[in-house]
């Protein structure tokens, strides 16, 4: 069922590049799925149901279906709208940049809503909404300069931009991840044929926006940027929190920005949760595990298999203690699913459960030998990117030759998706042989002499 619209819309952008592959999933992209969290899950930083706002992602065809599905399960409203680049001053395709002109569609949404609220995709509200608050300002000031204006019309009102400067571009400059306005198609017009011009080239459609509203109030014209306050778009140098910080325009998942434990904790419970409800509703597409530091989050990423799904297999007849290590550290941030088998079936049975069934819903399936502990803090997708290098690809079957701790006749094995195909044969093969366990392994090379 389709809700009816509201007057007022929270609206962030999602501008894939035009070379993304349809199931692509990057920052800027996690970043979207986290602002629906924010504005429309989280208990502390929700919108109101009773509020007159609502929450949209404004976005272009380039966002593959997967992406668009996960953001209508988290409650978000999906706009489509056409990607804008202008003929000159075109950031390079495959850019993260390449489509940033497409923020200008903001401005086309006159009629569609009264007032808009702009939040970039990695400007953060991690405390508290700041919608409410805003959009009270907004009206507030446009009513004030109704009030003082000799010839106050509708267009006046539409004049006005409101923002936070830029803290490391001079002369001033709006930045424009945030902005409140009320939209103007004759804004939108007007802004598109500058576009096409030189020099708003510089940051992009940053410079645009802020020379063009600037301008008005150069003009002497009623309108122009009015100035909020910092707190609400704090940008680059987030070193501290204060109680007085409302918006993180930072960008958590970059080692080029300085990381205070405070702060990045305040990001990574945010992303938790988003991942449990992902998890929960069955989200096509789910955010990574984020672990408790900084530095454990950036070995995970840089080892390029943190959007991996992992699930861990344990064979029929475990020790109880052996499988309450094993789903302690699966559920410890929900970092995999947990498998036991349910039929004596051996290594051989669990190959082919392995091949057929669960290799078309994971990247990775760890079957662990009997014997095998986690410690608590356990973290998988960081073994995963020290185990599996970039150059064996999704198609590694890693080996463990662990098959002589305890008496084990077998030891584990990490299998990859692309293996399925080669490890549904060979189980089978197996099976027909009527190989036991420890002759299997033995022919593999591995723990000869048990």
């Amino acid at each position: 069922m389709t809700m009816p619209l509201k007057a007022k819309a929270v609206i962030t952008l999602l501008a894939p590049s035009s070379t993304i592959q349809s199931k692509s999933f990057d920052f800027y992209t996690l970043s979207t799925f986290l602002q629906a969290f924010i504005h429309l899950q989280n208990p502390s930083t929700r919108l109101s149901n009773f509020t007159e706002s609502e929450f949209v992602v404004m976005t272009t065809i380039h966002a593959s279906p997967e992406i668009r599905e996960s953001l209508v399960l988290l409650g978000a409203r999906i706009l489509i709208v056409p990607s804008i680049q202008p003929s000159k001053n075109t950031p390079a395709r495959g850019s993260q940049f390449e489509f940033v002109y497409t923020k200008l569609n903001l401005w086309r949404l006159e009629g569609v809503y009264d007032q808009i609220l702009f939040i970039d995709v990695d400007l953060f509200l991690l405390q508290d909404t700041i919608a409410s608050d805003l959009f009270k300002i907004l009206s507030e000031t446009l009513d004030a300069l109704s009030n003082n204006s000799s010839v106050a019309t509708d267009s006046t009102r539409k004049n006005v931009l409101m923002g936070v400067k830029d803290c490391c571009v001079r002369p001033i400059e709006l930045n424009v991840g945030l902005m409140l306005f009320e939209p103007s198609l004759l804004h939108f017009t007007e802004m598109y044929r500058v576009a096409m011009n030189p020099p708003f080239n510089r940051h992009f459609e940053q410079s645009l926006i802020s020379e063009y509203f600037l301008q008005l109030n150069r003009n002497g014209s009623s309108g122009g940027i009015e100035w909020l306050n910092d707190v609400y778009n704090v940008q680059l140098a987030v070193s501290e929190m204060t109680n007085a910080t409302r918006g993180f325009h930072y960008k958590f998942w970059s080692t080029q920005w300085y990381h205070s434990d405070e702060i990045f904790a305040l990001w990574r419970n945010a992303m938790r949760g988003l991942r449990r409800l992902q998890l929960k509703i069955g989200s096509p597409l789910v955010v990574p595990v984020f672990p408790d530091t900084f530095k454990e989050w950036e070995l995970i990423r840089e080892g390029g298999r943190m959007f991996d799904s992992v699930a861990l297999y344990s064979l029929f007849g475990g020790k109880k203690s052996q499988e309450f290590s094993r789903q302690q550290v699966a559920r410890q941030l929900n970092q995999a699913d947990y498998y036991v088998q349910q039929y004596n079936d051996g290594v051989g049975g669990a190959f082919l459960e392995i091949s057929e069934k669960l290799l078309t819903k994971y990247d990775w399936v760890w079957l662990l030998a009997p014997g095998v502990y986690f410690s608590p803090d356990a973290l998988v997708h960081k073994f995963l990117a020290d185990i599996v290098s970039p150059k064996m690809g999704d198609s590694a079957i890693t080996l463990f030759n662990d098959c002589n701790h305890e008496g084990n006749k077998f030891g584990s094995v990490l299998i990859g998706k692309a293996a399925k195909k080669m490890l549904k044969q060979f189980s089978k093969d197996m099976l027909l042989k009527h190989q036991g366990d420890s002759e299997l392994w033995a022919d593999m090379g591995l723990c000869i002499g048990i």
